[in-house]
């Protein structure tokens, strides 16, 4: 788990995937906390979309 957290959300992943053109994020707040957060991906960003 540790690694996956590490890999899936470092810096340079994340940076990567918010400047993604295909790809929007929203986020949920409570207050000013961010407690979650929803991406959607389209055309090539989306690597889960089966052929």
């Amino acid at each position: 788990m540790k690694m996956y957290l590490r890999e899936s959300f470092s810096i340079e992943k994340l940076s990567s995937e918010l400047n993604d053109a295909n790809a929007e994020f929203y986020f949920a707040l409570l207050g000013s906390t961010v407690i979650g957060y929803l991406k959607l991906n389209f055309g090539t960003s989306n690597r889960n979309e089966r052929q």
